[in-house]
């Protein structure tokens, strides 16, 4: 969750799945309140990814962003544009 005073964006699910052949979807759906509203959103995304070891870099096909990650065992860990975000399988 992001909030400013009484506004505020909550992540309320986000599902990444990566295939062998270098590419991932991700959809991501949030809830914004801002001055006692409340809207529900999504977004998908696709892009690529490379691994070597448990590390994973990965990019997005819009060229706005990308990261590094650490994968061990069912846990991803991705740092993104100042941003850690832990994913579970």
């Amino acid at each position: 969750m992001i909030s400013n005073g009484n506004d505020q964006i909550e992540l309320t699910s986000d599902v990444i799945t990566a295939t062998s052949d270098g590419v991932y979807t991700e959809f991501a759906r949030y809830r914004t309140t801002q001055n006692d509203q409340v809207t529900e959103s999504s977004r998908a995304d696709t892009g690529s990814w490379v691994t070597d070891g448990t590390y994973v870099g990965v990019s997005d096909n819009r060229g706005t962003a990308s990261g590094t990650g650490i994968l061990i065992g069912t846990t991803f860990t991705l740092a993104e544009n100042g941003l850690s975000w832990l994913y579970t399988k």
